[in-house]
């Protein structure tokens, strides 16, 4: 399957979960940035106005806050971009892995789950795979032991025919 057929249309693909992903991965990172910078913007005020009231001019003061408030969003977003990204690693193998359940419920046996590179949930899918490949087999399986007693079964009663037979004519003699 080439690399092109095995991508995904959609970076959300089960949009509750993901959100719940994305919440559990950035919160943490989001809210050091946020209290970081907000004690950055109270310092660079405290800075503004103790130079205000020596009557110091200090012109480059201001864009330090700009940069900082530039420096939170760029930070929120590459966090919440990693965080998504995370999220997709997951629950795009997660609903790969119902579709193919789907599938193989309503009788395709030949179905399996298929990963991307750098996709989590590897070793589950390499297990439920295991899993398909015997239940699609177990049917074949099944007819070849139910064929094998079958030839046991019809041996034995040509060999207890034969026996009865050598029996009555032993009895005739």
């Amino acid at each position: 399957m080439s690399k092109q057929a095995n991508r995904r249309r959609s970076i959300v693909v089960n949009k509750r979960t993901q959100w719940r992903i994305v919440v559990e991965q950035a919160w943490p990172a989001g809210l050091a940035v946020l209290i970081t910078s907000m004690g950055m913007c109270f310092f660079v005020t405290q800075v503004m106005l103790e130079a205000n009231e020596l009557a110091v001019e200090l012109p480059s003061l201001p864009w330090v806050l700009v940069a900082g408030i530039g420096f939170v969003v760029v930070s929120l977003a590459v966090i919440a971009y990693c965080a998504l990204r995370f999220s997709h690693r997951v629950a795009g193998p997660v609903y790969s892995i119902r579709r193919t359940l789907q599938s193989f419920r309503d009788g395709d046996m030949d179905a399996r789950v298929r990963l991307r590179d750098g996709d989590f949930l590897t070793d589950l899918t390499d297990d439920l795979n295991d899993i398909l490949e015997r239940a699609a087999r177990a049917p074949d399986d099944a007819n070849a032991t139910t064929q094998a007693t079958a030839t046991f079964e019809d041996r034995a009663r040509v060999e207890a025919n034969t026996q009865a037979g050598a029996d009555i004519e032993a009895t005739c003699r």
